[in-house]
């Protein structure tokens, strides 16, 4: 599933070769396909185990000890460690967000979109609560997915940028740190003013 993982995160669905999976594994191509129907199916593999763990960490911070805001923290913590202790499982979801081919959407990316709704359904309860300011959960959940996913997904711009190894250890550190700072200016921002009419002009006088 490893092997599966990185050959997909550094390829793309399309150019994604069985055969170097199967090469990467230490097994043979039909082993492989004993295994998964097909590249597709195994694909599908790969993304649910990504989503599952992932999926699990966010519950287990969620439901965790602490107020709100604590548990928001650990939840941004825990998603940073997993990103940062699997390269290539970020850019996997990215890819699958925007990928299509054919008019056809990604074969997984429902698990990806689902993941995204059930953020916003956190945070909406969150705001009802009245734990966050009201501002719209849709769009929160999309900023918090691009604050945790395009570090990683753009790894070699972000080493580039800092001109560091951002998965070494003091790197993920600096990266948790920002994320629980971020996450919270993102959560907190009150909701902005509402847009003024605009003015109607007088008629001018003939």
């Amino acid at each position: 599933m490893l092997s599966a993982r990185r050959v997909f995160a550094h390829a793309g669905y399309a150019g994604a070769s069985l055969s170097d999976m199967a090469q990467q594994a230490g097994i043979t191509k039909a082993t492989l396909l004993h295994h998964f129907r097909d590249k597709e199916g195994l694909y599908r593999e790969v993304l649910m185990d990504v989503l599952g763990r992932l999926g699990s960490m966010i519950i287990s911070g969620w439901t965790g000890p602490g107020d709100f805001l604590t548990r928001f923290d650990a939840v941004g913590v825990g998603v940073t460690r997993f990103l940062g202790a699997n390269p290539g499982a970020a850019r996997l979801l990215v890819e699958e967000l925007v990928r299509s081919e054919g008019g056809r959407l990604g074969p997984a990316r429902e698990l990806v979109e689902s993941t995204v709704r059930g953020l916003s359904r956190l945070l909406s309860d969150a705001m009802s609560e009245g734990e966050l300011p009201r501002q719209d959960p849709h769009q929160l959940a999309l900023s918090l997915a691009g604050l945790h996913l395009t570090y990683f997904a753009a790894a070699e711009v972000s080493a580039a940028l800092l001109q560091k190894d951002i998965h070494a250890p003091a790197m993920l550190a600096a990266r948790e740190a920002a994320v629980v700072v971020q996450g919270r200016a993102l959560c907190l921002a009150p909701s902005p003013p509402a847009s003024p009419s605009p003015r109607r002009r007088a008629p001018r006088k003939a």
